[in-house]
């Protein structure tokens, strides 16, 4: 996703990169496929920076580093979870796929333990329903055959959902805030998710939109200085699909 706000943003990770790997390091050696797979994966890429610019409009720019380890490492988790294929893709019950699904699940774990060392109960909850909504998507993406929308929904927007709703907790923010906050993650990360395909997910992504900028807009009200990190990522979003549109016409 080419947007100037996120190519600033991602060039500013290096310190995350040392907690990330430092956090991954007792197997590093096994995992390390993986992580030079995601070298060039949108979402990998993307999501620090988004959840920089969620945290960065609460004032919560301390915690960054700390939580968009845990969600980037979630995603981690997530990816190699989907290295599964089903038997009818050729994939093998061998020592690899038993590995696969190990190491996954272990990240997991490991994620709850980074959480409590947080001193933050109240993002227990959502994490863990964060880690259930991800694990129904690969459910139904491989058991029903459902729409990658659908999946996408289930898996990558309920990172940046639960991304953006712990910047709210840890803002102290009420719960009427927090929901709305949690919405606006889901919303942004849907849009994020759908421009890897801009010519077939125009539609959706209008939508999308739309409730982006609704509820955008009573923020605002809350947050009256302009050039927020969100708002630029928002009207960038915005300019990227009305070029897209216009090409089409």
């Amino acid at each position: 996703m080419d947007l100037s706000v996120i190519r600033a943003l991602i060039n500013e990770n290096d310190e995350l990169e040392k907690v990330f790997e430092a956090t991954i390091d007792p197997w590093w050696d096994s995992t390390n496929m993986y992580y030079e797979e995601l070298e060039d994966d949108p979402t990998w890429n993307v999501l620090p920076a988004v959840i920089y610019a969620a945290y960065e409009l609460l004032g919560c720019e301390k915690e960054f580093i700390t939580y968009a380890n845990i969600f980037r490492t979630a995603y981690f988790a997530h990816y190699i979870h989907t290295r599964i294929k089903d038997v009818e893709e050729g994939q093998q019950h061998n020592q690899q796929m038993q590995f696969s699904i190990l190491i996954g699940d272990y990240f997991f774990g490991r994620l709850l333990k980074l959480l409590v060392d947080t001193n933050n109960r109240g993002i227990l909850i959502p994490f863990a329903g964060m880690i259930c909504s991800m694990n129904e998507g690969m459910v139904i993406k491989h058991k029903i055959d459902a729409a990658d929308k659908m999946v996408t929904e289930k898996t990558k927007a309920s990172i940046y959902e639960t991304a953006f709703l712990s910047a709210a907790i840890i803002a102290e923010k009420d719960d009427e805030f927090k929901e709305l906050y949690r919405q606006l993650g889901f919303y942004i990360g849907m849009c994020i998710e759908l421009f890897s395909d801009i010519s077939l997910n125009a539609g959706s992504i209008d939508d999308c939109l739309f409730e982006v900028e609704t509820i955008w807009e009573q923020i605002k009200e809350i947050y009256l200085s302009k050039n927020h990190l969100l708002e630029k990522l928002i009207n960038e979003m915005k300019q990227m699909l009305a070029v897209s549109e216009a090409a089409v016409v």
